[in-house]
């Protein structure tokens, strides 16, 4: 695998981005049955826009990219935590939200583009059980939305004889899922379960780009784009030991199986883990705590085997790394410590976008430092 190529300036951003906003909220306690009821409003306004100066290898400049817009959302919402029983808690909440896309300017189109809105209510509705002192069932419907944002809408960007392209035609992402779960605590150990299902419409992804739509000079390439639908299955486990009152220790594991289901634009997608997602990912830690003062800590990560696109071209194979962190309280507001990443020096691919070649992970590092607490 090749490790370096000849560097150049290939683009240079300018990025200039104007935000205002405000929220409010309003909240009470009525009584032991309903323990909150909460309501508000927010605003928000940006806008941004993206010149980007293109060279060729000598340093002449090819052109001048300019894309960008602004967008507004306006959000209302409302929530109600109810105990019916002094075991169950109903928890529910709804959102209003509305966003509009307006002055956009097209990369790609080079030139300005008709304004867009949307509008979504997302509703919300959480149960929990308390079956004992120390067993607990959940379970949760809802739904959400995500609109695109002004990079997704109208910023290109490119690497050496690579361009990514963004979309001013892209629509909101919608999400309509559930989940169910268990809490336990059991004398020193404790931990939860869940598993969760969901169906995401015209999921925010990308496409590779067909060699007839690359402009001159360039090889490869993505378009941004909405998928027509897409699955999210899978299940989380995490679980607390404390073996002493010296030593704690964690596990936990995530079984995330997301795939694309629809995808006119791009039907090679379909059927494939969504990318940048690994199918699994696993974490162990061991902690120390001596009461003279010291503390001593390692967690494991294992992330399992995944893909840069979606099209999966890209692998991004299994790796495991090794953290390391120690601290010592030299008084009660002031800790020294020293914190350790990838002690075992491991080489791996972290990163295999199609953006450069595949970026390594971070090599064995450490930092040292104080950590002061003002009480």
């Amino acid at each position: 695998m090749a490790t370096g190529f000849g560097e150049f300036l290939q683009n240079l951003h300018t990025t200039p981005v104007q935000m205002t906003g405000a929220s409010g909220q309003w909240s009470m306690r009525a009584n032991d049955t309903f323990r909150l009821l909460s309501v508000g409003s927010d605003f928000q306004q940006i806008h941004g826009t993206d010149s980007a100066a293109i060279f060729d290898e000598m340093g002449a400049q090819l052109r001048t990219d300019v894309g960008g817009g602004s967008q507004r959302f306006i959000g209302v919402f409302g929530e109600v935590d109810i105990f019916p029983i002094p075991d169950l808690e109903i928890l529910g909440s709804v959102r209003y939200q509305n966003f509009f896309n307006f002055d956009g300017i097209d990369t790609i189109v080079g030139g300005p583009v008709p304004n867009s809105s949307d509008n979504s209510v997302n509703p919300r509705l959480s149960l929990r059980y308390r079956v004992t002192s120390s067993f607990a069932l959940r379970t949760a419907g809802y739904s959400s939305f995500r609109a695109p944002n002004l990079d997704n809408l109208y910023r290109a960007f490119s690497v050496p004889f690579g361009i990514f392209e963004p979309n001013s035609q892209l629509q909101p992402e919608t999400l309509r899922g559930g989940e169910a779960g268990f809490d336990v605590n059991w004398g020193p150990l404790s931990g939860q379960v869940t598993g969760y299902v969901s169906h995401v419409t015209n999921l925010i992804t990308s496409r590779d780009l067909d060699p007839d739509e690359l402009p001159a000079g360039f090889f490869f390439g993505t378009r941004n784009i909405n998928a027509g639908k897409a699955t999210a299955n899978g299940f989380e486990a995490a679980l607390n030991w404390s073996i002493s009152d010296e030593w704690k220790a964690n596990f936990g594991y995530t079984y995330a199986l997301s795939r694309i289901a629809q995808n006119p634009v791009d039907p090679a997608s379909i059927g494939k883990q969504i990318a940048g997602i690994p199918m699994n990912y696993a974490t162990w830690g061991l902690t120390y705590a001596d009461p003279r003062g010291w503390r001593a800590s390692t967690r494991l990560r294992l992330v399992g085997k995944s893909w840069g696109d979606n099209d999966h071209t890209l692998p991004i194979g299994l790796n495991f790394v090794v953290d390391g962190y120690l601290a010592y309280s030299v008084t009660k507001s002031l800790e020294a410590f020293l914190e350790f990443q990838n002690l075992l020096n491991r080489r791996y691919v972290a990163d295999n976008s199609g953006f450069n070649p595949p970026l390594f992970g971070t090599p064995l590092s450490a930092f040292a430092g104080l950590r002061v607490k003002f009480n």
